[in-house]
């Protein structure tokens, strides 16, 4: 029983740390994806706009 206890605590902690590498790899990824407000790539698409 004891065992068994162990094995699932192990595999939910792997799990947790699956999910946090993936939550904030993906925050990265947003991160370098959307350009902070007032930058050049913004202003330059503002200005293209009629």
């Amino acid at each position: 029983m004891k065992t068994r206890f162990l094995v699932v605590l192990s595999i939910v902690f792997v799990l947790l740390l699956i999910l946090d590498f993936e939550l904030n790899s993906g925050k990265q990824a947003n991160k370098d994806r959307t350009p902070p407000v007032g930058s050049p790539q913004e202003v330059q698409f503002i200005s293209t706009l009629p």
